[in-house]
């Protein structure tokens, strides 16, 4: 069984757990655009019907379409030729931006995001038109 997803907005990578003290208790939470985040790509994969995966090894692949910097375009709008073909090499890294999906689709994909046995053709890459991810999910 494959199911594909298209989750519509900017890419973001998971951020590190926050940690405060409070009294003589130590708490650590999770940033609130972190929370968001996650929030949102549950709610479109939801709106997709995904197919529920109780116990079966997952095969992930994952894309991200990044915006592209102002400096791609010329005057006009146009994208250089230099840049046709560039890929995103900056912040956030592919770990962090797989972490957070992955994290996200606990319970309404998969059981667990420990059923990932590996992952496809997962990437980073510059959209043309909007930033968006692509999530195929074979189980």
């Amino acid at each position: 069984m494959t199911q594909k997803f298209i989750i519509e907005g900017n890419p973001r990578g998971q951020g590190r757990p926050r940690a405060t003290v409070r009294g003589r208790h130590a708490a650590v939470y999770e940033d609130k655009a972190d929370t968001l985040y996650k929030n949102n790509i549950a709610a479109q994969v939801v709106a997709q019907k995904p197919e529920f995966i109780q116990d079966v090894p997952v095969i992930l692949t994952a894309c991200f379409y990044m915006p592209r910097p102002k400096y791609h375009y010329d005057s006009k709008g146009v994208i250089k030729a230099r840049f046709v073909e560039a890929r995103p090499t900056g912040k956030p890294d592919l770990s962090n931006l797989i972490k957070g999906v992955e994290d996200s689709l606990n319970g309404i994909v998969w059981a667990d995001d420990s059923l990932i046995v590996g992952y496809g053709d997962s990437g980073k890459f510059y959209a043309d038109t909007r930033p968006h991810l692509t999530l195929e999910v074979k189980g």
